[in-house]
């Protein structure tokens, strides 16, 4: 019945919805990437002021192709990318445990299955299952000891979304060199390829316009659960303004020092013990590089899944950890469920700053949670 509800679950929200009866007027797909990678095309010119786009250059490389057919198929045929890169993703990842019960993978199929942001991913026609796929290959490839081509993978991640990059600080803590070597080999083939294609002005334009508004960003974005996001929903109440953005000097400097202070713990529990389990490893850095970026929309959050499937893993890998449990559930809920960001009551006081950013404060137990594994595991 577990498996059943979960399929019947994932059949109508993650592929009948998006496809047929689309939630939103329109999607990232249709209304950033097509249109912006189409005017670079045409005009030379990938950083306008009508789209916002703000990915890296290479990221142009994947939509490149699809802008020869119409918008509408292009978009059908970029969600059947997403969806197989999902489907390869659970695929990937579960077949990396050892063998479990029954119990085990009905319960794991359901998280998978009941996971809010999976669907706001897909329904927006985002980018962040590709990263989630290559977040998991590269996994994949380093628990068969292929390092170099792990850092490579993830170079290739970082070149389509700047988030990766946070990888970097992970090898060098744990002094995987090759991975090192491999991210920057991965990086330089993505910048040649991304040269032919927006030239030096794209990567000019990137440095002066992409990283700007990626670190500025927009207080009106209620899908934000960033922490600066959260600073900003702060000084809007304090002030009684709108529109008010992360380049304010105090915002900065708290997003900055809370970064730090997530860098500085996932630092020292990998520091801490020499023998970690690489799921647990992996996914203490994808709740960190979520929590240390400027902006954290709830399709980000589908990276999520990677933690939560290791955090279960690792619950009937290690049994009697009640405590364990009931905080990894707590924020799985957290995270999992839908809510309505726009309610008016959530802008009117403080109180409801747990309420309107539930899922960053989820996404901090769920991180809390991978580092207690850590600190236990030797």
């Amino acid at each position: 019945m577990l498996i059943s509800f979960s399929a019947a679950t994932f059949l109508y929200r993650g592929i009948l919805i998006p496809l047929f009866f689309p939630p939103y007027s329109s999607n990232d797909f249709r209304g950033v990437f097509y249109p912006t990678v189409k005017t670079l095309l045409s005009e030379g010119n990938l950083y306008t002021e009508t789209y916002g786009y703000f990915y890296p250059p290479f990221s142009a490389f994947l939509i490149a192709p699809l802008t020869y057919v119409s918008v509408y198929v292009a978009e059908k045929i970029w969600f059947f990318i997403l969806l197989a890169s999902l489907l390869s993703s659970f695929f990937l990842l579960v077949t990396s445990f050892s063998k479990r019960t029954f119990l085990f993978w009905a319960l794991l199929f359901f998280v998978f299955s009941q996971f809010e942001p999976l669907y706001v991913e897909l329904s927006y026609y985002q980018v962040d299952l590709l990263i989630l796929w290559i977040l998991i290959v590269a996994y994949r490839l380093e628990g068969k000891k292929l390092f170099f081509w792990s850092g490579f993978f993830l170079a290739i991640g970082a070149s389509i979304k700047i988030t990766p990059l946070f990888f970097l600080f992970y090898f060098l803590v744990t002094k995987k060199w090759k991975s090192i070597v491999g991210f920057f080999a991965g990086f330089l083939c993505c910048s040649l390829l991304a040269l032919f294609l927006v030239g030096m002005k794209g990567w000019v334009d990137f440095f002066q316009i992409g990283i700007p508004r990626l670190l500025i960003g927009s207080s009106g974005n209620s899908l934000d659960q960033s922490f600066a996001n959260s600073l900003v929903r702060i000084e809007e109440v304090l002030r009684g303004g709108e529109g008010l953005q992360k380049a304010s000097p105090w915002v900065r400097t708290g997003s900055v020092a809370f970064s730090m202070s997530i860098i500085f713990s996932l630092w020292h529990f990998l520091k801490k013990g020499k023998h970690h389990p690489l799921g647990l490893e992996y996914a203490a850095v994808i709740c960190a590089m979520l929590l240390s970026a400027t902006t954290m929309n709830e399709t980000h959050l589908v990276l999520l899944l990677f933690p939560f499937l290791i955090l279960v893993s690792g619950l009937f890998h290690i049994p009697h950890h009640p405590k364990q449990m009931v905080l990894t559930s707590i924020a799985f809920v957290v995270v999992a469920l839908h809510y309505g960001y726009n309610a008016p009551f959530l802008k009117e006081a403080l109180w409801t700053l747990p309420l309107a950013k539930a899922k960053f404060f989820g996404t901090c137990l769920a991180y809390l949670c991978c580092l207690s594994f850590l600190g236990e595991e030797r």
